[in-house]
């Protein structure tokens, strides 16, 4: 098993680290991996797109994501406000999204994709990254997310804090399919809000 931990100036992120030295025997796993198939490509429906605003609603999960990300890279509270503040095509109800639904999102990384091997959700903690570290090889586009969604490809917030980490919040890299955390709340990542 590969570990990837990225520092970027004072960050700090773990792709992969802690509990990934084995992998699920799970006799559920080939089924879980047939229904994220299926997830993938039941979301490709119901792209819609104003002049000057975007969103995308997927259909596998009814949750509506911002097709341009705003707010560029802040830390994780301001993260927070940017979405509740949020006012994008009629509609005020934005958030920052939990972990579970940032996974809805990963495309061409069997292993994190929702129903993966991967076993992150937004309350877990360190021990469930098992299976989560990315994919090397993936979409053209090099970017493991759906071809409707634009922006950075990199390194997202979740609202979903890791309870066993101080200040330990879990993100997605749509750079690999990655599901990892950041150590501090304080550290500047992109967002993408829902609703």
């Amino acid at each position: 098993m590969k570990h990837v931990i990225i520092i970027l100036g004072m960050v700090a992120l773990c792709f992969g680290c802690r509990g990934t030295e084995s992998r699920s025997s799970d006799p559920r796993e080939s089924t879980r991996k047939e229904e994220s198939s299926k997830m993938e490509r039941a979301s490709k429906v119901e792209y819609s797109k104003s002049k000057r605003e975007a969103t995308w609603t997927d259909s596998a999960s009814g949750l509506t994501w911002q097709v341009v990300p705003t707010g560029g890279k802040v830390n994780w509270s301001p993260a927070k406000q940017h979405c509740s503040d949020l006012r994008l095509a009629g509609q005020d109800d934005w958030r920052l999204p939990t972990m579970s639904e940032l996974r809805t999102l990963i495309r061409g990384c069997p292993s994190t994709v929702t129903g993966g091997d991967c076993r992150v959700a937004n309350d877990s903690v360190i021990s469930d990254a098992r299976g989560c570290e990315g994919c090397s090889s993936g979409p053209s586009n090099r970017c493991f997310r759906p071809e409707e969604l634009t922006g950075v490809c990199g390194n997202y917030w979740s609202s979903s804090a890791v309870p066993d980490i101080v200040d330990g919040v879990w993100v997605l890299s749509s750079k690999d399919g990655g599901i990892g955390y950041s150590m501090a709340k304080r550290h500047s990542l992109a967002v993408r809000c829902v609703r």
